[in-house]
């Protein structure tokens, strides 16, 4: 983050890393008949908004633009911390009045897209990132501005065929668009393993303890539907979590975060989620208030509550908002997560995840979400069984995201489909090949509910082979799961 540099009659315009301001280490001249004590009123805010004391500084630039009215950067550095404090319909008049002041700012454009997506309103948020990139091509928030219009558009496109939100109880039908999936009773309790954050840039000890406080919120949203536990051993949780500073393990910066759910036949088997310890560009620390907001949201998405709620106040809202306001889970939250998990079974039949359409939750140029879409692509042919050309795409996918589960277990399916084809048609042989390769991934998944109908194929097609060997072992495995 730049720091606001001090000088007797000017002043530097200050680059925050939760919003953007007017011009990133510009010297400004303010205007005419500004007041040497205006000027050091303005530079105490904006010390204050550089450590992100967002109430003193709005505070303080609230005083400066009224005595100072034609003060541009006063009024966009105001609209900036209003931001920091959530007051976004009154910071969208400042950042319009700093504008209309001095239409020179692109920054503030950018600030503008910020708060009307912090607000809801996705159109103008494009808009006006699409003014920022054409007034500043080459400017420090491009790669954001860039991401943010393709998440947005995106999200506008996933949503466009939904009657309005206003009024309802619970966003259900908004974040199951993509088919729903949750947690069965038979996985229950869900096992979660938080891996220790020590040494990640970023980190501090209090985030295990908001993540955990974030569980236990939609647990608690689910009057009982859910229950977990916790376990010290990553091979023995379903739920496995960690911290990362890295913002390309992220399919899409807006969220802070990112779950990654498998499901199967019987609804979500496993869970991958990551939380951001760093601001994104900026790198500079996030506050804990943040990381609840990343936190709450992502275990939605863990849980079952694939999409987003279009509501800027629901924790499942597209985009992590930077205010401390009101951090915690909504009545149309808490409602729609019980309503998931309170849904008879028979409503969940053929409701299984459409992965092509995933992606759209994200940035789909994202490493990630191109090996969702290249999955996709896997499955549908898999359903064809035309088994060479199904691996050949997830084997694409994961090598553009190799930490993708879903391309993992594709694969074991693949080679399990595969070996079970080659067995009924009387190919042994290769029905051996393929049903080991599948046996191999499920182990370094530590897959044991999946293991016990491979083992049991295999020993049978061994001793067709008369290889009784070899099926003695197999069958001694089997026995030890």
């Amino acid at each position: 983050m730049s720091r606001v540099k001090k000088l007797a009659c000017c002043l530097f315009i200050l680059l925050s890393s939760t919003v953007c301001l007017a011009q990133e280490d510009s010297l400004v001249r303010p205007p005419s008949g500004v007041t040497p004590q205006t000027v050091s009123l303005f530079n105490k805010a904006a010390d204050d908004l550089n450590s992100k004391r967002y109430q003193e500084a709005s505070d303080k630039f609230g005083q400066i633009v009224r005595i100072a009215p034609n003060f541009a950067e006063a009024h966009l550095n105001y609209g900036t911390s209003l931001q920091g404090i959530g007051a976004y319909k009154e910071a969208l008049s400042e950042l319009r009045t700093a504008i209309s002041m001095k239409p020179d700012m692109p920054n503030v454009l950018y600030s503008l897209g910020t708060c009307y997506q912090n607000l809801g309103d996705l159109k103008a948020a494009i808009n006006a990132y699409k003014q920022y990139l054409r007034a500043e091509p080459r400017g420090t928030f491009v790669p954001m501005a860039q991401s943010s219009i393709t998440v947005l558009e995106t999200e506008l496109q996933r949503t466009s065929g939904l009657s309005s939100f206003e009024d309802s109880s619970n966003y259900l039908a908004e974040v199951t668009q993509n088919g729903m999936v949750r947690w069965p009773e038979s996985r229950m309790p869900i096992r979660i393993y938080i891996k220790p954050g020590d040494g990640v840039p970023g980190y501090r000890p209090a985030f295990a303890a908001i993540l955990r406080q974030s569980f236990q919120e939609w647990v608690d949203a689910s009057r009982g539907k859910i229950r977990i536990a916790y376990t010290n051993d990553p091979q023995q949780a379903a739920v496995k979590c960690h911290w990362t500073n890295n913002t390309r393990e992220l399919s899409t910066l807006s969220e802070g975060g990112q779950a990654i759910v498998v499901p199967d036949n019987l609804g979500a088997r496993s869970t991958t989620l990551v939380i951001l310890t760093v601001f994104p560009l900026s790198n500079s620390l996030v506050s804990d208030g943040y990381v609840h907001r990343v936190c709450l949201h992502e275990v939605g998405h863990a849980f079952g509550l694939y999409g987003h709620s279009r509501s800027p106040e629901d924790a499942m809202f597209g985009t992590i908002r930077p205010d401390e306001r009101g951090i915690g889970l909504t009545s149309r939250d808490r409602n729609t997560i019980y309503s998931l998990y309170a849904m008879p079974a028979e409503k969940f039949a053929n409701q299984n995840i459409n992965m092509s359409r995933v992606a759209m939750s994200g940035d789909p140029s994202s490493p990630l979400n191109r090996s969702i879409a290249m999955n996709a692509e896997g499955v549908e042919i898999l359903k064809q069984k035309n088994y060479p050309l199904a691996l050949q795409k997830f084997e694409t996918a994961l090598q553009i995201y190799p930490a993708n589960e879903f391309v993992q277990s594709n694969i074991a399916v693949c080679y399990s489909s595969w070996g079970a084809d080659e067995a009924n048609t009387g190919h042994y042989e290769q029905a051996v090949v393929y049903l080991k390769k599948s046996i191999e991934i499920l182990e370094l998944q530590h897959d044991k509910e999946r293991l016990p109908l491979l083992l049991k194929n295999l020993s049978l097609v061994l001793r067709k082979l008369q290889r009784t060997s070899e099926a003695v072992q197999i069958e001694a495995k089997l026995k030890s799961l």
